[in-house]
């Protein structure tokens, strides 16, 4: 997932590179991107308002070379009501190159 907050360092980003390297997998953490300035979901109650915060929010480069379609698996640190990583899935199933995605978060509240 794109971090909400700028941070010299990313712990879901650090997480995933493990991963990656544990399993042998490429890692794409600039594939998607919110935009800046965009509304907090911290402090939006209803899912409706999260969704309408997110909308038009996240943007996709396409950073997969490879050819064929590949399964993703898109982690996120928190879950909360499911906006954000709807919102992320939304994006990624237009992009060509995305067969299936599966999400992990770790945390949730």
């Amino acid at each position: 997932m794109p971090a909400s907050n700028p941070r010299p360092s990313q712990p879901v980003t650090s997480v995933a590179k493990a991963l990656g390297t544990l399993l042998n997998k490429p890692v794409f953490d600039n594939m998607l991107v919110k935009a800046p300035g965009g509304t907090s979901l911290k402090n939006l109650e209803t899912r409706a308002e999260k969704d309408a915060a997110l909308a038009n929010q996240i943007r996709l480069y396409p950073a997969i070379t490879a050819m064929g379609r590949w399964n993703v698996l898109l982690l996120d640190d928190l879950y909360h009501s499911g906006a954000s990583l709807d919102a992320a899935c939304r994006v990624l199933r237009t992009y060509a190159k995305i067969a299936d995605i599966y999400v992990a978060t770790l945390t949730w509240r």
